[in-house]
């Protein structure tokens, strides 16, 4: 049986009351202290009139109080939706009206932060009062939501999952590794979702976690240093900036000692490159979804000489244990043997619809399937190579163009930095490929267009456009809808 988040951590606590479980600005919080403060906030927010069922808003942007106050939820059965500060009042509003939130979390100052009632706990009190009497709370459901997660799409309306505790815990990233205390890192709010995951399955485990500062002014890899971070978790521009910062100034270093987690959206041949040169020996690439967890991941290779090398650029590992998936066309049949087609995905813990959206359920979820709109093919020897998104598919007078096939073309030309393909959409031949690269200085960009004709053909993006950066949202992802206008500038 999977063991609950919430029951777990008292258990670390007994068997190692003096682990540090989390490093909040230079303070080391134990897991025994850690314990205390869930428990004690728990009780309060149960005497508050908090009961198992009920959706809970939390708009704090104190790491420690954000983590306790998810945890103790947790433990009282509620669910809970992230009210992100950085996210327009409006679109947070809507969100909670259709997830239900009838009361948020705020800290004292804050005030009402939605039209829903408001609980503004006084957190150092809370965490200072004494310890109280063994109080029956009952042990929460696992089935029931625990976590209710909106997409980070930029368009539209955005799909929402809502996780129990089981599925939480069986997304989990990596496996229990016993008593010796691993310090982890990911340098992300925890108002963002991936983070507090991730925050949530390290302690339970009886890792250290080491807590975003939310002025965001130290650099990641001092932050590695100073707290010997043995796992680093980082999306893409995250990576590309740690390894600007370290070839343009000097600084930076290699961290040996770490291994560096990438994933959340496409990671570049040259940023794998960069990443090997320039930070670690040690670069995971992963793959996964909100609705799955994580699906797979692997070793970035070292070495010229790789037999890998010839889908080093896509390679995103081998799939998990207890991850089926399957490579299939338009009409659900498997295509065959390494060749490029639409993931379908299942695994015990996947959520099966989305909330309050049944066409984007009848879209996404089939047969006991997940697709997951993304395209990619299975190598001969397991691994799975990454494609990019089955929806930005270009069609060129009939031939299908993948932008990723592009982009992994021009990311292994020597000088460029990053890239993205996408279409301009034409009445006579359809979709045109084009190319917004970010280069170093000296990059001939008339060089590397023929480059990209000698391998790609009549796939070659018919235009490259320098750019300064490449348009993202907050999760760091590509806002392909953005990419046109660079080229009308």
């Amino acid at each position: 049986m999977t063991p609950n988040h919430s029951l777990s951590i008292p258990a670390v606590a007994r068997a190692h009351p003096d682990r540090c479980a989390l490093i909040d600005r230079g303070r080391r919080v134990t897991y025994g202290r850690l314990a205390l403060s869930i428990s004690r906030l728990a009780l309060w927010f149960d005497r508050a009139g908090l009961r198992p069922g009920d959706t809970v808003g939390i708009a704090l942007r104190d790491e420690f109080d954000h983590l306790v106050t998810s945890l103790a939820l947790l433990r009282l059965g509620c669910a809970q939706l992230t009210v992100a500060t950085a996210v327009p009042v409006p679109f947070s509003a809507e969100t909670a009206r259709r997830c239900g939130v009838s009361v948020t979390v705020a800290a004292p100052d804050a005030g009402g932060v939605l039209d829903v009632a408001t609980i503004l706990p006084d957190f150092e009190k809370i965490y200072a009062s004494p310890p109280a009497a063994e109080t029956a709370l009952p042990d929460p459901d696992l089935e029931a939501p625990a976590l209710v997660s909106p997409s980070s799409g930029t368009t539209g309306r955005p799909k929402i999952v809502r996780l129990s505790q089981r599925q939480l815990l069986s997304g989990c990233w990596t496996k229990d590794m016993g008593n010796e205390p691993q310090v982890v890192f990911r340098p992300v709010s925890i108002e963002f979702d991936a983070a507090k995951r991730q925050h949530l399955n390290a302690a339970i485990r009886g890792m250290t976690t080491v807590l975003c500062d939310p002025a965001g002014q130290r650099r990641p890899d001092i932050v590695c240093r100073d707290h010997r971070v043995r796992r680093l978790f980082l999306s893409p521009a995250q990576a590309r900036s740690m390894v600007d910062v370290a070839r343009e100034s000097g600084e930076g270093g290699r961290l040996p000692g770490t291994q560096i987690h990438v994933g959340g959206a496409p990671v570049g041949g040259q940023l794998r490159r960069d990443m090997l040169r320039h930070q670690s020996d040690r670069v995971w690439i992963t793959y996964g979804t909100t609705e799955c967890g994580t699906i797979s991941g692997g070793l970035c290779p070292v070495g010229e000489t790789d037999t890998r090398k010839s889908d080093w650029d896509s390679d995103v590992g081998r799939l998990l244990p207890g991850v089926e998936l399957e490579v299939v066309d338009e009409m659900d049949r498997p295509v065959p043997a390494s060749a490029t087609g639409r993931l379908r995905i299942r695994t015990a813990g996947m959520v099966s619809e989305y909330h309050d959206d049944p066409e984007a359920t009848a879209r996404a979820f089939r047969d006991g399937w997940f697709y997951s709109g993304d395209a990619g093919r299975i190598a001969p020897d397991g691994r799975l190579c990454f494609a990019g998104r089955a929806d930005d598919m270009m069609c060129l007078s009939g031939v299908n163009i993948f932008p990723r096939e592009i982009e992994q073309v021009i990311e292994a030309f020597v000088g460029v930095i990053e890239c993205a393909a996408f279409p301009m959409r034409s009445s006579v031949h359809g979709d045109i490929p084009v190319a917004a690269v970010r280069t170093e200085a000296g990059v001939d960009l008339g060089e590397l267009q023929r480059h990209c004709r000698s391998v790609l053909g009549i796939r070659a993006p018919r235009k490259l456009v320098r750019v300064d950066h490449l348009p993202r949202n907050g999760a760091g992802k590509m806002v392909r809808g953005d990419l046109a206008g660079l080229v009308r500038r």
